[in-house]
């Protein structure tokens, strides 16, 4: 398999290569460049977009803002990541188009008198078979994708 320029090598899981992780690439505004067959842009504004920004950050030291975005998005992923939470987080047409995916998902919207939905089992599906994830992050710098990656690996 060819990576393209700015990606990292192929990572596998334990059971084999029937089971690969997605690798995460760099988005390049480089003419002729494309993103690879099964390739999945997960930055802003895309449904898997960090919703906490560098700006949101801005009493952290600059050069620890970028680590401090992808530890809350990891928090809120692992802990809970309750789409009613995530509401706070993000626009209401973003919010809109998670609550579809989940209805459809489920085949029709949650039941009241269970307990909150949480947005991995959604993620999980729709990041489900990716081969890579896209983002415009630095390969050498934090990213929520590589957190997208670890919830991919772990155990359902």
């Amino acid at each position: 398999m060819t990576l393209p320029a700015g990606s990292q090598s192929l990572r596998h899981h334990s059971q084999g290569a029937s089971s690969r992780r997605p690798i995460r690439i760099q988005r390049q505004r480089t003419k002729g460049w494309r993103m690879p067959e099964g390739a999945v842009y997960v930055g802003r504004p895309s449904l898997f977009g960090n919703p906490w920004t560098m700006r949101d950050a801005s009493d952290i030291p600059a050069e620890n803002r970028r680590a401090w975005c992808v530890a809350q998005y990891r928090t809120e992923l692992t802990h809970g990541g309750l789409l009613s939470d995530w509401a706070e987080y993000v626009s209401e047409a973003r919010y809109d188009e998670m609550c579809a995916r989940w209805d459809a998902l489920e085949g029709g919207p949650p039941d009241p008198t269970l307990p909150p939905r949480s947005i991995v089992p959604l993620f999980r599906h729709l990041l489900r078979g990716a081969t890579a994830l896209v983002c415009w992050c630095p390969l050498d710098q934090p990213c929520h994708a590589d957190v997208l990656i670890e919830l991919l690996a772990a155990p359902a």
